[in-house]
């Protein structure tokens, strides 16, 4: 479905702002960026907010894999919001879907484990052992969020 990547993008989606990042594939930081989550925060409109801030840090696409991380319950796959935990109308959302459809590239969901913000974990288990994007996206994680993952339990 998509090329193999020599960039990719982060995005933590917190209560009041969006963190993004661009990374190297080897988990550099390559630019970054801040911006105000949009409130209230419906589907519609954060699919928007993380266009628009994607646009902004790799507007030549040069990234092939976006993750974004968000505290909210995710289909097993990476691709579909069950429910959101701080934001109503989250139901059966496929934001990695529309996320794709405007970005042309792949997008895969992560859930942030143990509350809003980075500092406990991420459920990185949609990747699989043996994904390719598995470390550049722990290393990313690590780099956008000032949080070491190395600790968390293989899968």
């Amino acid at each position: 479905m998509f090329e193999p990547f020599m960039e990719i993008i982060g995005a933590d989606i917190c209560e009041s702002a969006i963190n993004f990042g661009l990374f190297d594939s080897q988990g550099g930081v390559l630019q970054a960026k801040k911006q105000k989550a949009p409130n209230p925060m419906m589907p519609g409109a954060l699919t928007v907010a993380i266009c628009e801030g994607i646009g902004e840090i790799d507007p030549k696409i040069q990234a092939g894999f976006v993750g974004i991380f968000l505290s909210a319950e995710i289909d097993i796959l990476g691709r579909v919001v069950k429910r959101h935990r701080f934001a109503s109308g989250w139901i059966q959302v496929p934001l990695a879907e529309w996320l794709e459809a405007r970005l042309k590239r792949e997008v895969i969901l992560f859930t942030k484990v143990n509350g809003e913000s980075l500092s406990k974990k991420v459920d990185f288990s949609v990747l699989g052992k043996e994904s390719l994007y598995l470390k550049p996206v722990r290393q990313a994680f690590n780099r956008l969020t000032g949080f070491d993952s190395s600790h968390l339990e293989e899968m």
